[in-house]
């Protein structure tokens, strides 16, 4: 009944006016958590958030899409980046879902938990739940944001690209859930694709991994070793001059892709560097590139 009644209230909001609308995302209770007096915590920049750290209360803030002919549009779940100890929650989040909206696609930002061992009890599953959870939730609420039930896509940035490609990837072991949890579409921009060391973010391999993780669980989410004839179109941005994240994660990932016929697009620019979200700069064509890419997909 509550969750009822989280989206009656979400419905009565969105037709009222056209302002993002935040909801829990587990209005039931977080599984796999435990009590603790960790308080969550922001950075702020002129009174505007811009990260947050020690996320136990995941919430989803969605920014519908602004069309004149109230048609069903495409939607993506947006995972800001961070090394999976923060999330870039403003540049890698909000930002985007604003103009995702404003090209008519419904931008759903996840303000998902960090693996910690003082809040959950598997830290390394955490993230995986409440992508998977913010996917079918908003699946469930198609009808009610005019969104095609089979183009709701996930997005990550950096960290969050991991955790988008992981929710691409390891959706089958759920079968009982595959059409819910499965996205339509991914979009990784500079992602962590890989856990292997060498190759991977070992800010975000540790945090999400451990320092001294088994090998099987490296490869396990080692995404671009997952990938299979399921796994969907991706849209891959990177730069080759990518100083915290080399540019092999995204490589291998599409090499995989390509290896099995999926499609992929993807644009690797000379240069760029890490972080830089939507910002001006030698990597800008980017989110115009990738409206053109949703407009074209078939659900």
């Amino acid at each position: 009944m509550r969750f009822i009644i989280v989206f009656f209230l979400v419905g009565i909001a969105l037709a009222m006016n056209a302002q993002p609308v935040e909801m829990v995302l587990w209005p039931d209770g977080v599984p796999n958590s435990v009590e603790h007096e960790i308080e969550e915590a922001v950075r702020t920049n002129n009174d505007v958030v811009t990260h947050v750290s020690n996320v136990s209360n995941p919430t989803l803030t969605i920014y519908k899409a602004e069309v004149e002919d109230n048609r069903n549009t495409p939607a993506v779940v947006i995972c800001p980046g961070g090394g999976y100890v923060n999330l870039s929650i403003k540049k890698e989040g909000h930002d985007v879902a604003k103009f995702l909206a404003k090209n008519g696609i419904t931008g759903v930002v996840l303000k998902y938990r960090l693996p910690n061992d003082e809040m959950q009890k598997n830290k390394t599953i955490a993230p995986l739940q409440d992508a998977r959870k913010a996917i079918s939730t908003i699946r469930t609420m198609a009808d009610e944001l005019n969104i095609q039930p089979g183009m709701i896509g996930v997005m990550g940035f950096s960290a969050g690209g991991h955790l988008a490609a992981t929710a691409s990837t390891h959706f089958e072991s759920d079968m009982y859930q595959i059409d819910e949890i499965r996205p339509d579409f991914s979009v990784l921009i500079y992602p962590v694709a890989s856990m292997k060391p060498g190759v991977t973010h070992m800010g975000s391999h540790n945090h999400l991994l451990g320092k001294n993780p088994d090998k099987t669980i490296e490869i396990q989410y080692s995404n671009e070793l997952q990938i299979t004839t399921n796994t969907p179109q991706t849209f891959i941005v990177h730069s080759f001059d990518d100083g915290a994240v080399p540019v092999a994660n995204s490589l291998r990932y599409i090499e995989r892709l390509t290896e099995l016929g999926i499609e992929c697009e993807a644009h690797l620019y000379k240069s760029g560097g890490h972080g830089y979200g939507m910002l001006p700069g030698h990597t800008d064509s980017w989110p115009g590139l990738l409206v053109k890419w949703i407009n074209t997909l078939k659900n």
